[in-house]
């Protein structure tokens, strides 16, 4: 199994005082929230995902919580996030923040919420594996030297992504791009630059090939990714990390060769499997498994 995702900027062992100092890396003063709150409101338009990492931070969610997640590591369940959201800042050590700020975070999520399993446009795509209810693959990007941006998807052609991203507000010579949120990817964190277009990379394959491609992307820590290495490596996707276990024994002839020795000697009921040797005898040939919502995902070295 891979490790858990590290920032780029700080990289090293995850650990909870590194992300409660990556959180409080989102802390703005009081009048800077007001204003991009009132700001917004009076355009009509939902906050940036600067102010939504902002307010987050001034509700002090916990580390492994989904909010946490996002001011942390960027990666936003908006959904998940959004029921969250109604749990936080209760009870009498609740910290309060005005109500037009929880209000302006709210509407961020429910619309990242929208925009992520919102209908494509016929014709636009090819058919995708990813149900009309799970994320689509997106990132939340904005121009170097500003924090407005948009959420742009990652699933559609890189010619198509460029052009979204030149369409992006500020100075339209500023081409360099920050990323301040991702959702649809899992736990894929960037590990390597450029990040536009590795995630590129990652959510096309996740179109086509669901979660387990994201679970490629971490079992191959992010390099050298192609869908044709993703084909020969990938095992299959199974609920239970035994019934894995078990598929490879079946695959490599073993639970045969202990059946037919039981049919010879008369040891059916009797002769029974290691599970736990047989476990370590199938990684030790070099076989990983990454867990997922989806169930247990099985790689292996390459097959021709």
């Amino acid at each position: 199994m891979t490790v858990p995702p590290q920032r780029l900027d700080l990289p090293g062992p995850r650990d909870s005082h590194h992300e409660q100092g990556w959180m409080r890396q989102h802390h703005r003063p009081d009048a800077w929230i007001d204003q991009g709150v009132q700001t917004a409101r009076a355009q009509g338009l939902i906050i940036d995902a600067a102010l939504a990492h902002a307010i987050g931070e001034r509700l002090d969610p916990p580390v492994a919580s989904h909010l946490g997640e996002f001011l942390i590591y960027d990666i936003l369940l908006p959904y998940e996030t959004l029921t969250e959201l109604s749990c936080l800042g209760d009870g009498p050590e609740a910290i309060v923040i005005p109500h037009s700020w929880r209000f302006a975070l709210r509407e961020f999520l429910a619309d990242a919420t929208e925009r992520a399993t919102a209908d494509r446009a016929a014709g636009e795509l090819e058919p995708t594996v990813i149900p009309s209810t799970e994320l689509r693959p997106m990132l939340y990007v904005s121009r170097s030297r500003q924090t407005a941006g948009r959420w742009i998807d990652m699933t559609r052609s890189p010619e198509v992504v460029e052009h979204e991203l030149l369409g992006l507000p500020g100075d339209p010579r500023d081409v360099e791009w920050a990323v301040h949120g991702r959702m649809g990817f899992g736990h894929v964190y960037p590990l390597h630059h450029p990040e536009i277009e590795l995630m590129g990379h990652i959510a096309r394959g996740i179109d086509r090939h669901g979660e387990a491609y994201a679970a490629y992307a971490e079992y191959a820590f992010q390099r050298d990714l192609s869908e044709e290495d993703f084909l020969a490596r990938f095992r299959g996707t199974f609920p239970t990390l035994d019934a894995a276990i078990l598929a490879q024994a079946e695959a490599r002839g073993w639970l045969a060769a202990v059946s037919a020795l039981a049919d010879q000697h008369g040891l059916h009921g009797v002769l029974t499997l290691d599970v736990e040797a047989l476990t370590a005898r199938v990684f030790a040939d070099g076989l990983a498994v990454e867990p997922g919502t989806r169930g247990h995902h099985v790689f292996g070295p390459a097959q021709p």
